[in-house]
């Protein structure tokens, strides 16, 4: 299985261990990427893994009053086949929970969050449940705030059950990770990127690029 194709994940433990402190008042996720003042949004990405291109259909919806966060996910993983000895497609689904809180002032969105992502191929399928906390901001680009640029980072831990269909052998482990990025967002449009790292021998960097619409 391919380790890249989970490097955007996001579990319920860090949501449990921060629940004692009060949500905001009404500011968005900009700690996940999300523009201030934003409902949710839906988005097209692309990514770069190594010798293979990953397009994926991502949506979110926020709850401005209690600082809830559901966003999902659907990828597909498409080798390179001119110079990548995998022929197998990788699909994956996945969604995510995240709740911001601010403890370190208004202006910094804090979110703890964790979530469930599903990959399978032809050959074996893999389980990863992440979990972690994320940072951002957003900063308005003009004087009316009718566009901005919110950067984000996250750092996560990624329990994973990889199980292959021809042998049946189950292998598990934790593996740490971080994505970071930014989001431009200019009213209704919404564009950006981001690189994720998994710390594990033989993953390299993955960039990715989105484009899409979100809403208040």
């Amino acid at each position: 299985m391919d380790w890249s194709a989970s490097a955007r994940a996001g579990a319920l433990a860090a949501f449990f261990a921060l629940a004692a402190l009060n949500p905001p008042d009404a500011e968005a996720q900009a700690c996940l990427g999300i523009p201030q003042g934003s409902a949710g949004g839906i988005a097209f990405s692309l990514g770069f893994p190594d010798a293979a291109l990953r397009y994926g259909l991502e949506g979110a919806s926020a709850n401005q009053d209690t600082g809830l966060l559901l966003s999902g996910e659907f990828a597909l993983q498409e080798p390179d086949k001119e110079t990548s000895a995998d022929t197998t497609s990788t699909k994956s689904v996945g969604g995510w929970l995240g709740w911001e809180i601010e403890p370190l002032n208004e202006q910094v969105s804090l979110c703890p969050r964790g979530g469930l992502t599903y990959e399978w191929d032809d050959v074996g399928n893999e389980l990863t449940i992440p979990f972690g906390v994320a940072v951002g901001r957003t900063l308005d680009l003009t004087w009316d705030g009718s566009a901005s640029v919110t950067p984000f980072a996250m750092p996560q831990f990624l329990w994973t059950r990889e199980t292959s269909d021809g042998s049946g052998e189950v292998m598990r482990e934790i593996v740490f990770a971080v994505t970071g990025g930014l989001t431009l967002n200019f009213g209704v449009l919404v564009i950006g990127g981001r690189v994720g790292k998994i710390f594990k021998e033989g993953n390299d960097p993955v960039f990715s690029a989105f484009v899409g619409a979100a809403w208040r």
